[in-house]
């Protein structure tokens, strides 16, 4: 029974601790500015000296300036601490700052996986090339085509069968798509794409910036 109320006591003080860090967090991020906001943040996930940090959109509706400062301490810390992170970002250029290896997903299944080159450079999945096409370039002269997705986003708890990207994808062979999982095309860099396509037909797209 003495075990049972401490460790009702150790859980409550837990609770508790827990909150009034989520509190603080809170009002350190509505009250400060964004890039000081962030600065906390960011020392506040190192002070375990975690081993992996799990970075889940850091920069979305960031201002560039601040999204620089955010990124250029990600990796101050990670130099300092010798951490890994996982970097969840639907923006390749950020990815692409931060990151070794990318791996490109689609309704929850991996359908591209590499070095950040391998990723940058045909051959593309369909999607991930979509991905690129929507990245700024800061040159004038350099002209990216959008690559518009057809259709609307599948649910995820309910997927189409075959490839997830069938419904939407430029590239369908047919039933194929539909009705088979894709299989894994490796290159000898160990760049993967999960599709029915072969890499040398996917290779043949135009590299997208």
């Amino acid at each position: 029974m003495k075990g049972t109320i401490l460790i009702g006591k150790r859980l409550g003080a837990m609770a508790l601790t827990l909150f009034l860090v989520s509190v603080i967090i809170f009002l350190m991020t509505q009250l400060l500015p964004g890039d000081v906001a962030v600065m906390f943040l960011g020392q506040y996930a190192f002070a375990t000296e975690p081993e992996l940090v799990i970075c889940d959109e850091p920069t979305s509706a960031l201002d560039v300036s601040v999204q620089a400062s955010t990124l250029n301490l990600l990796m101050d810390l990670q130099e300092q601490f010798g951490a890994s992170y996982l970097f969840i970002s639907h923006d390749l250029s950020v990815v692409k700052y931060i990151s070794d290896r990318i791996a490109v997903m689609y309704l929850g299944k991996f359908v591209e996986i590499g070095r950040v080159k391998d990723i940058f450079l045909p051959p593309y999945y369909p999607y991930t090339k979509a991905l690129l096409s929507a990245v700024p370039v800061p040159d004038p002269e350099h002209r990216v085509e959008m690559i518009r997705l057809a259709g609307t986003i599948p649910s995820a708890k309910n997927p189409p069968s075959g490839c997830r990207f069938h419904t939407r994808c430029s590239e369908k062979m047919g039933k194929i798509c539909e009705e088979e999982i894709p299989p894994l095309r490796r290159d000898d860099s160990n760049h993967e794409i999960y599709c029915h396509r072969t890499l040398k037909e996917l290779g043949t797209s135009k590299s997208i910036i």
